[in-house]
């Protein structure tokens, strides 16, 4: 998968989340964002996993550089459950409403159960915890 296709996607699941902050990080520490001092959440650098996608793209809120930069940092199958969750919450929730998809990847019975535990490993998710619940 492209990073341009992945980015396109991590941009298309920011509409959908509203709340996130990011965090400041020291010069030198491991999160720190390569244009200057720029502030990115400090998931970015644990994002390489399906659920740390999700995690650092909520925490980016709108911004998408950010969101691409957590996508970048994660490992190849990391991107193709992502791709699979994305895809079926699109299919579900084509306006990528809050409550859409709460419904579609949070709550048992749902379309896209199957994608949504492929992806978070039965960690836990920031969005369904917070939005959700």
């Amino acid at each position: 998968m492209t990073t341009t296709r992945i980015a396109a996607l991590c941009a298309a699941v920011l509409v959908a989340v509203t709340c996130a902050s990011t965090k400041n990080v020291s010069d030198g520490d491991a999160a720190t964002a390569g244009k200057g001092d720029r502030p990115r959440p400090a998931a970015q650098a644990a994002a390489a996993t399906c659920s740390g996608i999700r995690h650092c793209i909520y925490q980016c809120k709108a911004d998408q550089a950010c969101a691409q930069a957590c996508a970048e940092t994660a490992a190849a199958a990391a991107h193709t459950k992502f791709a699979s969750l994305e895809t079926c919450s699109r299919k579900a929730c084509p306006m990528q409403d809050t409550d859409c998809r709460c419904q579609a990847e949070c709550f048992v019975p749902g379309p896209c159960e199957t994608e949504y535990d492929a992806c978070t490993e039965s960690m836990p998710d920031r969005f369904c915890d917070e939005l959700c619940h």
